[in-house]
């Protein structure tokens, strides 16, 4: 998605205003309907039939804000360094329920950039839950599903992160067999990081975490990104029009 600069900024900002029904509580939010259009051409196609209402009864109030801003902004907002791990935990769930939004929405754009800042926030795995794992799987679809593979690299770090009676055990994620593909994709992850990251000479280690480790493999981060929609290519220039050097039966003075 190109960012939008200038008079088409100050044009999309012009045009008419879209009121989004958020929650049931039904919150209103507002945004002009182009600026809303090219950031989501899903819900660009909504918006023909919508007469300037979009009902979003299931989102979250705090993800469909985060949107907007995003939409004004053309950059997620961030977390101080400095924040609270309350801070942290509130921030997590705020990401989470954006990614899924910009799922919902395919907004890609967003989802990348949210998934990177959720892989920053975890750089300590153990802020991602069991609450949080079950959220994630009621909310998307699928065993390929980013935000899947996301909560098992957090899964893994965790198992292998702990030494002596803290350590975590596979054991204690048995209540998640319910939960589909949880335990194939848990096998396939926790395979890639003995391999690639439980490196036995610790002196040949980078100076990085597991967690950063993990979650910088290509094959890993390849897993975690949405493709984005390559921008439209610009007009090709319309070729100049050969002239004739002279009319028929043109007089021609030379000097």
């Amino acid at each position: 998605m190109a960012a939008l600069h200038g008079d088409a900024f100050v044009k999309a900002l012009q045009s008419e205003t879209v009121t989004l029904l958020v929650g049931e509580k039904e919150e209103v939010v507002n945004i002009p309907k182009t600026l809303l259009s090219i950031k989501s051409s899903f819900i660009a196609t909504f918006l023909e039939k919508s007469e300037g209402v979009l009902g979003m009864q299931g989102e979250s109030i705090t993800a469909v804000k985060m949107f907007v801003t995003w939409c004004y902004q053309e950059r997620l907002q961030t977390l101080s360094e400095n924040a609270s791990l309350e801070e942290r935990k509130q921030w997590k769930e705020s990401l989470i329920d954006l990614w899924i939004f910009a799922a919902r929405y395919d907004i890609a754009e967003l989802q990348n950039e949210t998934m990177h800042a959720l892989i920053m926030l975890l750089n300590t795995p153990h802020l991602l839950n069991k609450i949080d794992i079950a959220y994630i799987w009621d909310r998307t679809a699928s065993t390929s599903d980013r935000l899947r593979r996301l909560a098992i690299l957090a899964v893994v770090v965790q198992i292998e992160d702990g030494k002596g009676e803290n350590k975590k055990k596979i054991k204690d994620f048995e209540d998640f067999a319910g939960l589909e593909g949880f335990f194939c994709l848990l096998y396939i992850a926790h395979g890639v990081y003995l391999k690639q990251v439980d490196i036995p000479n610790l002196a040949k280690r980078p100076k990085k975490t597991k967690w950063q480790m993990f979650t910088q493999l290509s094959e890993v981060r390849e897993g975690l990104m949405v493709k984005e929609p390559a921008p439209a290519p610009a007009p090709a220039p319309a070729p100049a029009r050969a002239v004739a050097p002279f009319a028929p039966g043109e007089v021609i003075e030379i000097d």
